[in-house]
């Protein structure tokens, strides 16, 4: 088992309490409006969002070089090569569609999460994204799935609620944790240092 598989086990463990679904569905349908006024958005924050990093991750593997070279000068980044060359304005208009490194530029809007703005700069739409499940989760784990952009709510009658948007297979295999994780393991490797 790999750090990371030891990190989502020892989330899952510590960090999930136990499931909310019904619990959601039940404060869903409560008219709490007087005594909760902010109860409706605190758990549509949990259950439903805009997703902007799907079809940004797919305009960004379709557009053209001279495309992805005028995001790149948005973002404020410089467009290379494969082999590591910086592309100039007129090497994008003539350079292979496949001889850019798109991953860089993905990996630059991942770190400094910029779906939302490089998606509104192509003038695209979101997708939505629903939870299909609920859990109660501690304030450890929800800052992190706050940081990781999933569907989360803190401080809902004292808990925080994670929305799962997948089910069907084993909370081992859930892509948030999976993010938790591999978070986990780059803030450790910052503190210690390592590349």
């Amino acid at each position: 088992m790999n750090t990371i598989e030891q990190n989502i086990k020892r989330i899952i463990d510590q960090e999930i309490f136990t499931n909310a679904s019904t619990m959601v569905a039940d404060l869903s349908t409560a008219d709490l409006s007087e005594t909760m006024p902010n109860l409706c958005e605190l758990l549509t924050a949990c259950s439903v969002s805009d997703d902007w990093e799907t079809p940004v991750r797919d305009a960004l593997n379709d557009i053209t070089p001279v495309g992805l070279a005028d995001v790149c000068g948005f973002l404020g980044v410089d467009l290379k090569t494969k082999d590591g060359e910086i592309v100039t304005d007129e090497m994008a208009e003539t350079i292979d569609h496949d001889a850019v490194d798109r991953s860089a530029v993905i990996a630059h809007i991942e770190e400094s999460n910029q779906w939302s703005e490089v998606g509104d700069y192509l003038s695209l739409d979101p997708e939505t994204i629903e939870a299909l499940q609920h859990w109660l989760v501690s304030d450890w784990l929800a800052e992190r799935l706050e940081r990781i952009g999933a569907l989360i709510s803190q401080d809902v009658l004292g808990f925080n609620i994670w929305g799962r948007t997948d089910c069907g297979q084993s909370l081992e295999m859930n892509s948030d944790l999976r993010k938790v994780a591999e978070l986990v393991e780059r803030d450790l490797q910052d503190i210690m240092g390592r590349d």
